[in-house]
């Protein structure tokens, strides 16, 4: 068991530095020149489809778009983006951020030649890694699982599917073509 675990936070970390290496990036911070911010696109994929419909929903909450009987944890948003973590990371300051967002952070700071620092300790991280953060997925899920009544019978996934499509378009967002 234990060196299951030991062989999950090694590919874990493996993960992290790919990552950072696809942004031309090094997790000691050596030799990092980044990508300009404009060659980052920032559209965070779910861990799972319905953990992107539990975001959904906390988005929606979050921006008064759908009542709920209680508040958003704010530990289940980034701070950086103030989005639900769809793809939850944990960086060397201790803080959750989502992946996409802090891994576009490190590379403008990167590119600009500044060291990263964190967003919440406004002290310098000693590189860029991240490690997944599953027991906030399962969090966030249980935390609407209380705030979505399912009848017996049916599933969360069924009853997040029909609150977010009951969402009104953005004004920004285009439109689907019905031909």
């Amino acid at each position: 068991m234990a060196l299951q675990q030991v062989g999950r936070v090694q590919r874990s970390f493996s993960m992290a530095e790919d990552e950072l290496r696809n942004i031309g990036m090094s997790a000691s911070g050596e030799g990092n020149k980044g990508l300009p911010a404009e060659e980052l696109p920032i559209n965070p994929v779910p861990v799972s489809e319905l953990h992107g419909l539990v975001c959904e929903f906390i988005d929606a909450v979050s921006e008064q778009k759908l009542a709920c009987k209680d508040t958003v944890p704010v530990e289940f948003c980034c701070p950086i983006s103030l989005m639900a973590l769809r793809d939850p990371r944990c960086a060397a300051d201790g803080h959750i951020y989502e992946k996409d967002f802090f891994l576009s952070m490190a590379a403008r700071a990167a590119a600009a030649g500044d060291p990263l620092i964190s967003p919440m300790t406004r002290e310098k991280l000693g590189g860029g890694q991240l490690f997944p953060v599953m027991s906030v997925v399962s969090l966030m899920e249980r935390w609407v699982r209380g705030q979505v009544p399912v009848p017996e019978g049916g599933s969360l996934e069924k009853e997040l599917s029909m609150a977010v499509a009951s969402l009104p378009v953005a004004k920004d967002a285009p439109l689907e073509s019905s031909a």
